[in-house]
């Protein structure tokens, strides 16, 4: 196995090398890193109705389309993501509670009462810890996580605070639990960095025959190019949410007005009205806007 404990905390970067090391290697893979502060959705989710949008360009914050499905999770320096990418037998790939397994005995010796939830969460005392994902390729599974070690939580709650709108689409949605920090419940508190390091030994040596790795140059300069060229792009972040039709109601001028935005490739397709103000938002708007990518930047500019 090899076993890599990633310095680099862009998470376009470490997105991709989770793809890069699953396609490219042969061997067991488990990797260990930390993020700077975004957001990371599944594959198949509506960004839209999963991530808060103002708050997200308010503060720079930047979202990430990973390779699994899934929810969306929080990640910064506060959050320890572990992957493993296991060689195995085709229809025997997917197996959760196997790979969140060493996590939560890892924990369970540091006295923090972890368990497994039914859906595949690492759990202390009924509150979320870890949410977990898988994708497979092949004879080959990637399965990840994230461990809330001391992270942002107020952060993390508003990040994740979607629009009041109502979606119809047939995106994969979130399910929302109350979260806690690990640290909460050591007691003896150690930095991010120590408990990197306990975890990097225990799992380690719960897998036997890890050795040590770091991508090489030219390694690193391929991931970094498959993160400009996929996950960087605003077609695959924004682009690959499924279309849907966005529904939300506003006030103007006293009246209540009603209007959905039909979107697909995050492109607006078309816009309709209903209230007193129907023909002045309906003469002007749907001319402006639709053909235009549904950023808000963009449509704020």
């Amino acid at each position: 196995m090899k076993f890599i404990k990633q310095t680099i905390t862009d998470p376009f970067f470490n997105i991709a090398s989770e793809e890069f090391a699953l396609k490219n290697y042969s061997d067991d893979v488990c990797m260990l890193y930390v993020n700077q502060p975004c957001l990371v959705v599944g594959k198949h989710q509506n960004i839209y109705a999963e991530v808060n949008q103002g708050f997200v360009h308010e503060n720079n914050l930047p979202v990430v389309r990973r390779l699994s499905g899934g929810g969306t999770v929080y990640h910064d320096s506060g959050n320890l993501n572990f992957s493993l990418i296991i060689n195995g037998e085709k229809g025997k790939l997917v197996n959760f509670r196997k790979y969140t397994q060493p996590i939560v005995h890892f924990l369970n010796e540091l006295d923090v009462p972890a368990d497994f939830s039914k859906r595949s969460d690492i759990m202390v005392k009924g509150k979320k810890v870890s949410g977990n994902a898988e994708h497979i390729f092949k004879n080959r599974v990637l399965h990840h996580g994230t461990l809330l070690y001391n992270a942002n939580l107020d952060k993390l709650n508003e990040s994740i605070t979607a629009s009041p709108a109502r979606f119809t689409d047939k995106g994969v949605r979130s399910v929302r639990n109350t979260v806690v920090n690990i640290i909460e419940h050591l007691q003896e508190p150690v930095s991010i960095y120590t408990f990197t390091d306990q975890l990097a030994a225990y799992l380690s040596a719960f897998y036997g025959n890890a050795t040590f790795y770091s991508f090489t140059d030219d390694e690193t300069n391929q991931i970094k190019r498959l993160a400009k060229e996929k996950y960087r792009q605003w077609e695959w972040v924004y682009g690959y949410s499924p279309k849907f039709t966005m529904h939300k109601e506003f006030e103007y001028n006293g009246s209540r007005v009603a209007v959905w935005v039909r979107i697909e490739n995050g492109i607006i397709q078309e816009i309709g009205f209903e209230g007193t103000s129907e023909k002045l938002f309906t003469k002007f708007l749907p001319n402006l806007l639709t053909g235009k990518r549904y950023y808000l930047p963009e449509l704020l500019a």
